[in-house]
C-alpha cells in the first residue's frame, strides 16, 4: 500500500541552500520507496498561492510572508483553506513538517493525521517559551527527527519530555558520482561556501588568508556563495588588496559543488553561529578534503579534529590561519586527512541509511495510525 505524505518546507527549488538541496533528494528517494508526495512551501511571488509542479509531484508555493505583513486575516484564512483543500483532495496518511519556517502554523488544522516534524535548527531556550511558535508546534507533533546529536541533545536538555519521541537521523546527501582527484598544492587554493551572511563568519576566513599570503605568496581563496553579505566581504576584499587572490563568483549550481570542492586543496568553514550540522563540511569529506571549520553545534559531528580536518575556536582569526597553515605546510598530512573524511562520510553519513531510517519512522507512525482508526 502506497502511504501519501503532505510535506512543508520553509523553502524547495529553484530556492537553493542546505535544506532545499536536501529536500529535493528526500522526496526522490521516498517516492523510489513507494510513498505519494504533494509539497506545500513559501515563496514570495504575486499570487497569495500559486501551483507548480516538482518532477510529476503536486507543488503549493504559499506566500507567507505578504499574508502575514498584510496583517489581514482573511488572506491567512485564505491559505488555510487552501491546506485543507489540499489535505481533503490528497487525504494524507502523514503531515511531514520538514523546514519549519513560519508557515508551519498553517496547518495546525490538520490533526487527524500523524505529523513528523524534521528540525534542522539548533535549539536554545528561548525557542521554548510558552505560546511560542516552535513550543506549540512540538506539542501538536507526533513525532521529532533531529538532523544531528547535537540538535537532538538540544531538545532532550530544554524538553526532556521528548525522549521518547524524538531521535537523530543525521543529515546526509547522496554520494557524487565525481570522483575525488588528488589534492593539488600547485597552487594552494582555499574554498569557503555557502550563503554569503555575517553568521557564517566569511570575514574570518578572509583575515586569516589576508595574514597568510605573505608566507604563501600563490596562495588562493574562493567564497562561493550569495547573500546579503556579498558588497561588505567584497569590499573587504579590496580593502585588503587581494583582488587578484581571492575569487567572488557569486551563487554555484548544487550539481557543480563537487566539482569545485575537488579544485580546491582544503575548505574552510568559519561559522559564528551553532551550525545544526555541517552540510558543506561533508560535502567537503564526500571529495577527500580536509575542513578547517569552527568547533560549534553539530560541525564536530562531521569533522573529527586532528583527523579528518581542524576545530577551531569562532571568530579565532589567528587559530583558522594556524590550522590553515600547518595542512599547506604538510601536503601529506593534508592528503591523508581528506582521505579518512571520505572513509567517514562513506561509513557514517550514508544516503541509504538516511532514507531507511525515516522511511522505517514514517511506516510505524502511519501504522499506529491505521492500528487506531
Amino acid at each position: 500500500m502506497k502511504r501519501r505524505v503532505l510535506f512543508w518546507t520553509d523553502s524547495f527549488p529553484p530556492y537553493i541552500g542546505g535544506v532545499e538541496v536536501l529536500a529535493a533528494q528526500y522526496v526522490r528517494a521516498m517516492r523510489a520507496k513507494g510513498y505519494e508526495f504533494v509539497i506545500v512551501t513559501r515563496y514570495e511571488g504575486d499570487e497569495l498561492v500559486s501551483r507548480d509542479d516538482f518532477e510529476g509531484v503536486p507543488l503549493y508555493r504559499l506566500n507567507v510572508r505578504a499574508a502575514l505583513s498584510s496583517r489581514s486575516p482573511l488572506q491567512l484564512l485564505q491559505l488555510r483553506r487552501a491546506i485543507s483543500e489540499v489535505a481533503r483532495e490528497f487525504a494524507p496518511d502523514l503531515l511531514h513538517i520538514y523546514h519549519v519556517g513560519m508557515g508551519a502554523m498553517l496547518f495546525d488544522g490538520l490533526r487527524n493525521i500523524p505529523r513528523l516534524l524534521t528540525l534542522h535548527s539548533p535549539i536554545a531556550a528561548e525557542h521554548l517559551v510558552p505560546n511560542s511558535a516552535l513550543s506549540t508546534l512540538l506539542e501538536s507533533v507526533d513525532y521529532v527527527a533531529c538532523c544531528s546529536r547535537s540538535v537532538a541533545q538540544d531538545l532532550w536538555e530544554l524538553a526532556p519530555t521528548f525522549r521518547g519521541r524524538s531521535s537523530a537521523i543525521s543529515n546526509t546527501l547522496e554520494m557524487p558520482d565525481l570522483q575525488p582527484t588528488p589534492i593539488s598544492f600547485e597552487p594552494p587554493r582555499l574554498l569557503a561556501l555557502g550563503r554569503l551572511v555575517e553568521a557564517k563568519g566569511f570575514d574570518v576566513a578572509i583575515e586569516a588568508f589576508a595574514a597568510l599570503k605573505p608566507r604563501f605568496p600563490s596562495l588562493q581563496m574562493t567564497i562561493a556563495g550569495n547573500g546579503p553579505a556579498f558588497d561588505d566581504l567584497n569590499r573587504l576584499v579590496e580593502s585588503k588588496g587581494l583582488q587578484d587572490s581571492i575569487a567572488m563568483p557569486g551563487w554555484v549550481a548544487p550539481e557543480e559543488v563537487p566539482k569545485l570542492i575537488s579544485a580546491h586543496t582544503l575548505t574552510v568553514m568559519p561559522s559564528r553561529i551553532r551550525e545544526a550540522f555541517g552540510l558543506v563540511a561533508l560535502q567537503a569529506a564526500q571529495m577527500a578534503r580536509p575542513v578547517v571549520a569552527s568547533r560549534l553545534g553539530g560541525i564536530p559531528e562531521v569533522v573529527e579534529d586532528g583527523v579528518s580536518g581542524a576545530l577551531v575556536e569562532p571568530d579565532d582569526v589567528e587559530g583558522f590561519g594556524t590550522a590553515i597553515e600547518s595542512l599547506l605546510r604538510e601536503p601529506e598530512k593534508a592528503a591523508e586527512m581528506g582521505i579518512r573524511a571520505r572513509e567517514r562520510a562513506l561509513t557514517r553519513f550514508t544516503w541509504p541509511v538516511h532514507v531507511a531510517a525515516y522511511d522505517e519512522l514514517m511506516q510505524q507512525l502511519t501504522a499506529n495510525r491505521n492500528e487506531s482508526r
